[in-house]
């Protein structure tokens, strides 16, 4: 990764009378190598797409518009995974609300059958869905917060073992749609998710799955995060999974907040 210097277009929010810039704001500071190939193969599929239906001669002219399209590609590309994204974002929310949604779409459908079943299977209770929090400098919103079951850890434990029982946990998680790849921002952007829920939203006084540390707190409270991570819905398998990055994330957190400092020199008025 690298700093990509200058002002972009930006989210904000308004906290206390601040404007807070967007977690995935900031972390357009990085410079997001991958993206690089897969706009030129954008441009490239256009081309190809357009060769495709051609039964006759190309002329210079027909070609010359081409190109213009396949310079831009990539722009629609990305409006159209953005869009896809949202749609997966709220029947995800629908289903958190007691609806299972059935999409016309083929693959659409599989990916949510996949990620009811995710559901179902790990006993995910949502506690908060798409919640905005604020941390240090920055805000963003956050796609789930739930208790769920530990499925990625094995206990020690023989009697939990034998049973097959799991450690109930709250886990804070983002959805992610798209291809095979993980991106190296995404751990920065959950951890910074995290601190931001301790700190915006959670009560001291209440730690792992609904238990008083202090009895005289009297406000409504929520869990302190446990663990974070990424859920792919991945569009070539048509099938959900859970990447945990919680181990790196005092690491990540640190990072992050780099480039907070670092955005607030950039954009500086």
């Amino acid at each position: 990764m690298s700093i990509r210097f200058g002002k972009s277009p930006a989210r904000y929010y308004t906290y206390d009378g601040k404007q807070l810039p967007s977690v995935t704001s900031i972390l357009t500071l990085l410079s997001k190598g991958a993206l690089i190939p897969w706009a030129a193969n954008c441009a490239m599929d256009k081309v190809a797409s357009y060769v495709s239906t051609q039964s006759t001669h190309i002329f210079l002219h027909q070609w010359q518009d081409v190109f213009d399209q396949a310079r831009t590609a990539y722009k629609q590309a990305s409006i159209e995974a953005a869009d896809y994204g949202t749609y997966i974002h709220t029947l995800c929310e629908y289903y958190f609300k007691g609806y299972e949604i059935e999409s016309p779409h083929e693959q659409t459908q599989k990916l949510m059958t996949s990620f009811y079943a995710w559901c179902k299977k790990h006993n995910v209770k949502p506690i908060e869905t798409e919640v905005v929090v604020y941390g240090d400098g920055y805000a963003g919103r956050v796609d789930l917060i739930c208790e769920i079951d530990q499925f990625w850890y094995k206990s020690k434990d023989k009697a939990d073992q034998k049973l097959g029982r799991r450690k109930r946990v709250i886990v804070l998680i983002d959805f992610k749609t798209g291809k095979g790849s993980y991106y190296a921002e995404w751990p920065l952007q959950t951890s910074a998710y995290r601190r931001a829920w301790d700190k915006s939203i959670a009560c001291e006084h209440f730690d792992g799955c609904g238990k008083f540390r202090d009895s005289t707190c009297k406000k409504h409270c929520f869990d302190i995060i446990q663990y974070h991570g990424v859920l792919k819905f991945n569009k070539e398998t048509c099938r959900v999974n859970y990447k945990d990055m919680t181990p790196t994330y005092e690491r990540d957190l640190d990072a992050f907040m780099l480039l907070v400092k670092f955005w607030e020199l950039v954009n500086e008025s």
